[in-house]
């Protein structure tokens, strides 16, 4: 993190800022989601997770200025004029919601949404888009600049931290926005040129015995589809059959009511909401980057990542909007 980027959150955080938005959303009745990916030590500036010391000091700040809990409280949400109702929102099922960030949450008391992919709970195997921020995680550098990717025009211009992960996001993103069969030859090509991931070094994923564990704690589990495909792609069939294919690994892992659904991606078009509120999913999980309200049955998320504890605080309580 560049010092200027520093300097500029601790400001917002000397002059009060996310404090003052927090209460501004309590008096307009804004509930916060906060789409979070990786609590992990194990860092890949591709994709940097959260680390636990960064997400403990955040619930510090945030549980005795809010109400922190599942989707489920947003339903019959009374309101507080005093502190908003934040939900923390997980998607992938990771290993390390387990490890690292339960533990926190245990701590604080406080119960989280869990989004689960289907495919990865029963295989053990990472989503494509965590498979290659492995790839250019555990590649040397020099082999990440030479890369080459059909279609893809950016490069890996520097060998900083904030580079590598506008890098990581780019090259991502490109990928995601592909149909199925366009991606796979571009898979195809980083895997030849990168090579292998060592085992350790891959992303490790939740299996049915930790889900039907986090199920008991108390945290609200949900789908994130089972194929964790960019559902734009998806026709109407389709996209039902993966849903519930999604929900029927998760009740083979002790998960008999899944109300809650985050498209992957935030990917998704219209009408597909609609058909899974036919299919009595309450909670539909999008991206957006603004506050949601209690109440609703489709929701915006705000994506948590920071750097240092200032930078999360203004990201947490939606501050100044759409950060950079």
């Amino acid at each position: 993190m560049g010092a200027g980027r520093r300097i500029y959150f601790d400001a917002l955080r000397l002059a009060r800022v996310g404090d003052r938005a927090l209460q501004r959303h309590a008096r307009h009745g804004d509930a916060l989601i906060l789409n979070v990916h990786a609590v992990s030590p194990q860092a890949n500036p591709y994709g940097p997770p959260l680390r636990p010391e960064l997400f403990e000091r955040l619930l510090a700040w945030l549980v005795p200025r809010t109400r922190v809990g599942t989707l489920r409280d947003l339903e019959d949400d009374v309101g507080d004029l005093r502190r908003p109702r934040v939900v923390l929102s997980f998607d992938d099922g990771l290993k390390d919601f387990v490890e690292h960030a339960t533990p926190v949450l245990d701590r604080f008391g406080v119960r989280a949404n869990q989004n689960v992919i289907g495919h990865a709970m029963q295989t053990g195997e990472a989503p494509w888009a965590l498979a290659v921020i492995d790839l250019l995680g555990a590649a040397p550098s020099a082999a990440v600049r030479r890369l080459r990717v059909p279609g893809f025009e950016g490069a890996l211009t520097g060998d900083d931290d904030h580079a590598k992960e506008r890098f990581g996001a780019a090259i991502t993103n490109h990928l995601k926005a592909l149909e199925p069969e366009q991606r796979a030859p571009a898979l195809g090509a980083l895997r030849e040129q990168l090579g292998e991931v060592p085992a350790e070094r891959r992303t490790r994923m939740m299996d049915a015995s930790d889900v039907a564990a986090a199920r008991a704690a108390g945290h609200e589990i949900g789908s994130h589809s089972y194929a964790h495909e960019s559902m734009e792609h998806l026709d109407d069939d389709a996209f039902l059959a993966d849903f519930r294919r999604s929900r029927e690994a998760l009740r083979e892992a002790g998960c008999d009511d899944i109300t809650v659904y985050a498209f992957p991606n935030g990917s998704h078009r219209p009408g597909q909401a609609d058909l899974l509120e036919r299919e009595e999913v309450r909670h539909v999980l999008l991206v957006g980057e603004r506050p949601t309200r209690p109440g609703a049955g489709t929701h915006t998320r705000l994506t948590l990542r920071g750097h240092t504890t200032a930078e999360l605080r203004s990201r947490a309580a939606a501050a100044l909007g759409v950060l950079g």
